[in-house]
């Protein structure tokens, strides 16, 4: 068992308890000094990417998952191609837990997301108690910055 950190489709709690059934959630966290970010191909939708920018914090769900999970995980998420894995330190009711965290590795162009893969996420950030705006902000940024 291990600590995984999801900012994206994967709070949502339906959807995790489809693909990962022994996944527990753990905690509500902040990954300090990164932004959250839309990234696709021209022939696609945006998908929820997590990019090191200090001074910034991204939501995140902390969950308890299974090596099953994981394997669920690493091909939900693309793993090795679309995204990697990465360890970080979070801090989850006054302890510091170091989780593994899904990175994008290729450096796509800024998109928008689809409505339907939006709409999970509000659903997760519903589901662990969260501020939306912060998630609609990333929206526009990345819509923004995929124009210029």
């Amino acid at each position: 068992m291990k600590y995984y950190l999801a900012y994206g489709s994967n709070l949502n709690k339906t959807q995790m308890s489809l693909r990962c059934p022994d996944a527990k959630p753990f905690g509500r966290v902040l990954i300090e000094d990164h932004e959250l970010t839309f990234r696709g191909n021209s022939s696609g939708w945006g998908v929820a990417n997590i990019e090191p920018k200090a001074g910034c914090t991204v939501q995140a769900g902390l969950w308890y998952i299974s090596q099953k999970d994981e394997a669920s995980l690493d091909m939900y998420e693309g793993y090795p191609h679309l995204y990697t894995k990465k360890e970080l330190d979070v801090i989850c009711d006054g302890q510091v837990v170091r989780a593994m965290v899904y990175v994008m590795k290729r450096n796509l162009r800024f998109s928008k997301p689809s409505e339907g893969y939006l709409k999970t996420i509000e659903d997760g950030y519903a589901d662990f108690g969260f501020d939306t705006a912060p998630l609609l902000d990333a929206v526009v940024g990345s819509s923004i910055k995929q124009v210029l």
